[in-house]
């Protein structure tokens, strides 16, 4: 079925996720969670062609024809092998990355001890 702003509307909650697939363009579609929320995502294969999913945004952020052509530009950048090839694998080492609360362990740790006076580092 083609995805319609109407068609995504009237799609209800149930007892699990439920995925919807756009004919229009493929691997793009949405999922309706058991809580009612409404996303956007896509689904492809990595260079390793291990299937992920990558949601794109809420139902309530983004009209459909835009996030029809946000999938297109992440699908053709999967499909290219271009930067993200893996757009869920960017997403987590960007979660995972160093936070402020780090790097200030890491500068008392490597920096001001070694080199500060104690009245400094109490």
């Amino acid at each position: 079925m083609k995805l319609t702003e109407r068609l995504v509307i009237s799609f209800k909650k149930s007892k699990s996720d439920q995925f919807f697939w756009d004919d229009a363009l493929p691997g793009f579609g949405v999922r309706v969670k058991p809580s009612g929320v409404k996303s956007y995502l896509i689904q492809y294969r990595n260079a390793d062609h291990v299937s992920k999913r990558f949601t794109l945004c809420k139902t309530t952020e983004l009209k459909l024809e835009d996030a029809r052509k946000r999938a297109a530009r992440h699908l053709a950048d999967v499909k290219d092998a271009k930067s993200p090839a893996d757009p869920a694998a960017e997403r987590k080492e960007r979660r995972q990355a160093a936070t402020i609360g780090d790097l200030c362990d890491r500068y008392l740790s490597d920096h001001a001890e070694v080199h500060a006076k104690p009245r400094y580092l109490k």
